[in-house]
């Protein structure tokens, strides 16, 4: 079975480890974040909820260069360690007894446009761990799993533990969960690498290399259609 092979491999089975875990603490801030919006704003949380999403989606066009320079292994820690800060300051706030919403929404915005970049780094990481055509196929079907798991996994925590704990301290969990991921992505030890010197930013950069994603996807019928079926 294709799975239980990339699972027998141990630097697939870290990096998805480290993939599952940071899914797992994705959910739980998502659904804590839901229901802590809902008893403060009510039926206005949907706009919080689009605001994450837009910061998404710029930090994907604009954000890369963050760890565009750093080995992907680097760079998937650092991001970790970044969330966790993030994740923790709402819940400074609730035990200093200071106004939490605002902090909250700041922070569930930094959130989820740091999430969007560790996804492709993951990606580029798959094939620096299985390096073999059979196991990079397994690995693939392995990383796949660990969005849906996180989807079921998350949120049956927090129905879990609801009843025991106050709603901003799955936040605490949530930064539980990035340091177990990095510490899993680190174990991995992949040979190491220096940082990449980038340009400082600049418009004609970004435009050069949208311009090149756009040349690729049309020499690339495959890789274009990945993209929409994405």
């Amino acid at each position: 079975m294709l799975l239980w092979k990339a699972l027998k491999h141990r630097g697939t089975r870290l990096l998805w480890i480290g993939q599952l875990t940071s899914a797992v603490g994705d959910e739980i801030h998502r659904v804590a974040f839901v229901w802590l919006s809902v008893q403060l704003i009510g039926s206005d949380t949907g706009y919080l909820a689009s605001l994450s999403l837009t910061a998404s989606i710029l930090m994907s066009f604009f954000g890369t260069r963050i760890v565009d320079h750093l080995p992907s292994e680097r760079a998937m820690v650092k991001l970790d360690f970044i969330r966790a800060i993030i994740v923790v300051i709402p819940v400074i706030f609730y035990l200093l007894g200071l106004p939490t919403f605002v902090i909250l929404v700041v922070c569930a915005v930094a959130i989820s446009a740091f999430s969007a970049l560790f996804e492709p780094v993951v990606m580029e990481t798959v094939p620096k761990v299985a390096h073999e055509p059979a196991l990079l196929k397994a690995a693939n079907g392995l990383m796949s799993t660990t969005f849906r798991l996180g989807r079921v996994v998350g949120p049956a925590i927090v129905g879990l533990l609801g009843t025991f704990i106050p709603m901003i301290h799955f936040f605490t969990l949530d930064m539980l969960t990035f340091f177990i991921s990095a510490y899993s992505i680190h174990a991995i030890r992949l040979p190491k690498s220096d940082p990449i010197a980038l340009p400082p930013f600049s418009t004609k950069e970004f435009l050069r290399n949208y311009k090149a994603s756009m040349a690729l996807l049309k020499s690339k019928p495959a890789v274009y259609r990945a993209l929409m079926a994405k």
